[in-house]
């Protein structure tokens, strides 16, 4: 599915969609609708047999997406009043009804701010959120779309229906949040989900030593949670995320940690949109400080917990002063009220700030060590200031990005190439296209410039980070 803001973009959007279409499912006919902009995503699912009994198990709010794409559902919607929850369900229930549906389906539609609801499409199959109905309603919807397949009737009825707590599912897949998403590959080294905890639930499709290829879906895992309450599913998903470990391909995992800790996500106040626009969660300034006073007590812990004294946590090149203390940890002059539950050769942690947990992983290096926090990763380095000294007198400068390289950002196939060596490109015209993971990926010129050299042609098998084009 592609969007179309401007008459100058019809031709690529058409070419491209109906291409993956006919990849994708032998037919590249297009679809052309009106689009609804800053709207939510809701689903109905929806029970029929074949005697004519149609009912529905309530909604599923699908709106966190990044490419058109669902990473983060939950249900109830805390969008809908009971009202227009009402209007969508029994809308749903008579469609299925007057066409004779019999399995189980969703019916989706696009609701506005302002609460009027379009209907999208209707899926006649299972959905990959569906675990998080069967959280909320204790139906198993399979074992009903089998028995329909066999031509029982449905052994219950609408007022039979009950609903139970909140659930949310969050869509692991194997892909760089922070280069537009790109579908990644490779060789799953580790998998230790945690799923130890009351109302969680994980349906995976790896383990350790799983090939992950560049020809199906980058999809890895659904993680499931529930609880009595929103929030408390929220919590419950976001100490899961951290609390697993998942090497060797690319994977979201720290993003969707991201998300669950956004106050917007935990207000319910999102759109389609909000992924696109919400690029980065900035994290509160007791927080950043938190990250370097755990870079010093484990540093402290792991070289023996010596006396107290000062140290020099090391990001990026910038030094912090992270002072311990009898009766605790200042960092840049700001006191922290920081218990850390961590003990050497152990992966994850625990770190209690201000009447919050906090769940994260370390991985101890020689020259320094890369926590895992918030849904991000920090190379860090623990000095002595004496070091920070000489370090800062004789660290090597950065070399200049080469931006007129264009290199692929995953493994594919070549499927485009429409241009020639000395074309005149402008900034953002699409330069080739890659197909990988069921999708197509257009790579775009980073700057005016003219095409100095090719290094492919279409139908060429490319590895990431492969040089594709030069300019200049």
């Amino acid at each position: 599915m592609r969007v179309i803001h401007g008459e100058d973009a019809i031709d690529e959007a058409l070419q491209r969609t109906s291409s993956e279409a006919l990849s994708s499912f032998g037919d590249g006919r297009v679809f052309v609708e009106k689009y609804v902009d800053t709207a939510r995503h809701i689903e109905i699912q929806i029970l029929g047999d074949a005697y004519g009994t149609v009912l529905h198990l309530g909604e599923r709010d699908c709106s966190l997406q990044r490419r058109h794409q669902k990473v983060i559902e939950e249900t109830p919607s805390p969008f809908l009043t009971a009202d227009l929850r009402q209007a969508m369900t029994d809308q749903a229930v008579a469609f299925a009804r007057h066409v004779g549906y019999n399995s189980a389906g969703t019916v989706e539609f696009m609701v506005t701010p302002g609460r009027a609801f379009y209907f999208l499409e209707m899926n006649t199959r299972l959905q990959v959120e569906h675990p998080i109905t069967e959280m909320v309603t204790g139906i198993d919807i399979v074992e009903h779309m089998i028995r329909i397949a066999a031509r029982e009737p449905l052994s219950f009825t609408q007022n039979q229906v009950s609903f139970s707590g909140h659930a949310m599912e969050a869509r692991l897949y194997a892909e760089d949040a922070d280069h537009g998403f790109m579908p990644c590959s490779g060789r799953v080294t580790r998998f230790e989900p945690f799923i130890a905890e009351e109302g969680l639930r994980l349906d995976a499709g790896i383990e350790a030593g799983t090939d992950v290829s560049i020809f199906y879906d980058p999809m890895l895992a659904k993680l499931i949670s529930w609880a009595p309450d929103r929030l408390e599913a929220i919590q419950r998903l976001q100490r899961a995320l951290a609390k697993m470990t998942l090497e060797g391909p690319i994977h979201n995992a720290g993003f969707l940690e991201q998300l669950l800790l956004h106050p917007k996500v935990i207000e319910g106040d999102y759109t389609t949109h909000f992924i696109e626009k919400e690029k980065t969660l900035d994290l509160p300034p007791n927080q950043k400080r938190l990250v370097k006073a755990i870079a010093v007590l484990i540093h402290h812990r792991a070289n023996g917990a010596g006396p107290p004294g000062e140290w020099i946590v090391v990001e990026e090149g910038k030094g912090a002063l992270v002072s311990l203390e009898d009766d605790g940890v200042v960092v840049e002059g700001e006191a922290l009220d920081l218990d850390l539950h961590w003990h050497p050769r152990e992966r994850h942690f625990v770190a209690a700030l201000e009447g919050q947990s906090y769940y994260g992983q370390v991985h101890l290096e020689v020259m320094g060590l890369t926590l895992t926090l918030f849904g991000r990763t920090y190379s860090l380095q623990v000095m002595h200031p004496k070091v920070w000294s000489l370090y800062t007198h004789v660290r090597p400068t950065d070399s200049l990005p080469d931006n007129l390289v264009v290199k692929a950002p995953m493994p594919g196939i070549l499927i485009s190439l429409p241009i020639s060596i000395g074309d005149r490109v402008k900034f953002g015209q699409t330069l080739l296209v890659i197909e990988a993971m069921k999708m197509e990926n257009a790579l775009k010129s980073p700057a005016d410039a003219t095409v100095l050299d090719i290094l492919v042609q279409p139908g060429d098998s490319l590895v990431g980070n492969q040089v594709l084009v030069k300019l200049g």
